[in-house]
């Protein structure tokens, strides 16, 4: 799980310790799942998976659960698995990510 970045005002402080951020390795691979056969593009094609992420010792500790987690991602093919977890947004470009301070 990441620490939250970026905050050196200390805005986000009350809810860092309710929110997580994780990244691709807690993502598997389209191709080990059946389901994604037909919607995969390339070989290394992956889906989040919430599971992996309710394992996590931190996790299990705040009481992570499908019925209080949401998934966002730009991906739509990627969040299949948990639909009722997640909000699917609008992707980002570079342009998006030029305009953040350095």
């Amino acid at each position: 799980m990441h620490e939250l970045l970026h905050d050196h005002e200390k805005k986000l402080d009350s809810i860092k310790t309710k929110i997580g951020i994780f990244d691709r390795e807690y993502c598997k691979e389209m191709r080990d799942l059946e389901y994604y056969d037909p919607i995969k593009e390339e070989k290394y094609d992956t889906y989040r998976d919430l599971n992996a992420i309710f394992c996590e010792p931190y996790c299990r500790e705040k009481g992570y659960t499908a019925k209080n987690t949401l998934l966002i991602d730009s991906d739509s093919k990627k969040v299949q698995l948990w639909l009722d977890n997640t909000l699917i947004s609008e992707p980002y470009s570079k342009e998006d990510v030029s305009l953040l301070p350095s």
